[in-house]
């Protein structure tokens, strides 16, 4: 049996973590329930963490940071189409349940998803950013030789 390695134990931890704050926040309650969506959102986070923590590039973070902006533009928009579609397949009833269905998944990934994207891109890269510039100073401020 193959060992796991420390950043595998650790993102087994966050996302262990981030299931746990999630079945929380569904068993306080996310309907008008600020705790509720706190522990979502800081669920969905630790998730997120756990998928990305391993990263050591800024443009990774920054790629992230993009995609999530952007996809939480085209979610909404997907979901409106998908709502819209729904209404106007309200009389196939399978049909309108399916618009249904992936209109609820777009906007759930664009209500949770896409924000803690934005988050942790933007923390990730800032974070990312710092420490390279902290890892190249002690070598720009050596004499050069002669």
């Amino acid at each position: 049996m193959k060992e796991f390695t420390g950043k595998q134990k650790l993102s087994f931890l966050f996302i262990a973590i981030g299931a746990a704050l999630t079945v929380a926040a569904f068993i306080a309650g996310i309907s008008d329930n600020l705790p509720g969506i706190l522990l979502l959102y800081t669920g969905i986070t630790a998730v997120v963490v756990g998928f990305v923590h391993p990263w050591r590039s800024v443009k990774k973070f920054l790629i992230l940071l993009g995609t999530s902006f952007a996809g939480f533009f085209v979610f909404v928009v997907l979901h409106n189409g998908m709502y819209a579609f729904g209404i106007k397949a309200a009389g196939i009833a399978l049909l309108s349940r399916i618009f249904r269905i992936f209109g609820g998944i777009f906007f759930l990934i664009a209500v949770l998803l896409c924000p803690v994207g934005i988050l942790v891109g933007s923390i990730g890269s800032i974070i990312t950013f710092i420490l390279s510039r902290k890892r190249k100073l002690p070598d720009e401020e050596t004499p050069a030789p002669g």
